[in-house]
């Protein structure tokens, strides 16, 4: 709970030349301080009063050591770039991705926390794409690494990569497409 995003991306609301805005995300609206009390209450209920489960790199990926990073399967992550958490997404990728761990992170501003649970549109009659297109990914990715698991043929590689999914002035998707994935069987080098 000590990434920036606990700080820079915390709620924020109030008016500027006459125009309403909000800033943040929208879930956690108390102060920094309060929401990291909050995911630290989450996090000791995770781990069932523990305290000493708390930097446990089973219970918390975020202290992973480089050896127990190194060998990790494919990794995708979906994310809102205005949510407290997102520091801890983009840091994890970095770090397996030093450990040449194959990692695909997808980050969308202006949603907020688990926005992809409302990829049907919160009720307002128009789904939200983010939420969509974050579960067409996520479905995409369980279906290549599933098939190239049925293979066994040695461990699976692919090029990941950070893509930022800005929406388009208009509304109406994304401001520039967004690549597949792609992953393989890696060569192996005997």
């Amino acid at each position: 709970c000590d990434t920036p995003t606990y700080h820079s991306n915390s709620y924020s609301s109030g008016e500027s030349g006459g125009q309403a805005y909000s800033r943040g995300d929208i879930l956690f609206k108390e102060a920094p301080v309060e929401s990291t009390a909050g995911f630290r209450a989450s996090a000791l209920a995770y781990v069932a009063g523990n305290q000493s489960l708390l930097k446990d790199p089973m219970a918390s990926p975020s202290y992973a050591t480089p050896e127990l990073l190194d060998g990790l399967p494919p990794v995708y992550m979906a994310v809102s770039g205005d949510e407290q958490l997102e520091g801890d997404s983009i840091i994890f990728a970095q770090r397996a991705s030093a450990q040449n761990v194959a990692v695909w992170l997808d980050i969308f501003p202006g949603m907020w926390h688990d926005f992809t649970m409302y990829s049907e549109g919160c009720d307002a009659g128009t789904p939200l794409w983010q939420g969509a297109l974050s579960l067409q990914r996520t479905g995409e990715f369980v279906r290549l690494t599933s098939e190239l698991r049925r293979s066994r043929d040695g461990p699976i590689s692919g090029q990941g990569g950070t893509w930022i999914h800005y929406p388009h002035p208009s509304g109406r998707g994304l401001w520039s497409p967004t690549p597949p994935l792609q992953l393989h069987r890696a060569v192996s080098r005997g």
